[in-house]
């Protein structure tokens, strides 16, 4: 794969970044392009919208408030998770505890 082909243009508030791709499989690479291309909308769009709302829109400033921003949401994302899984791993260990004490009277009963 050419040089060429493996640099994805994106535009986030108003400048243009390269974002190299190190994928020689052309269907990883396709997917990865895409995902960048995502990323950076969702950033461009982040950056806009805090600019908006910012009385100092300087691109850096901008950009930390979106970076601490966006950081936020993926640490309330991850506890969010991590609560959910702590809930789904108790409900599995209540239901093999069900499972053990029903199989534990059958097999009893049985003898």
């Amino acid at each position: 794969m050419s040089d060429d082909n493996r640099v994805i243009k994106v535009h986030i508030f108003g400048e243009e970044y390269p974002i190299r791709s190190e994928f020689d499989d052309p269907h990883e690479a396709e997917e990865f392009r895409l995902h960048v291309l995502e990323v950076a909308r969702y950033v461009d769009q982040k950056m806009h919208e805090m600019a908006g709302r910012s009385a100092n829109r300087s691109p850096k400033n901008v950009a930390i408030l979106v970076a601490l921003n966006v950081t936020d949401e993926l640490l309330k994302l991850r506890k969010d998770n991590e609560d959910k899984l702590s809930e789904i791993s108790h409900q599995a260990d209540s239901l093999i505890e069900r499972l053990d004490e029903k199989l534990m009277s059958v097999s009893s009963g049985s003898q």
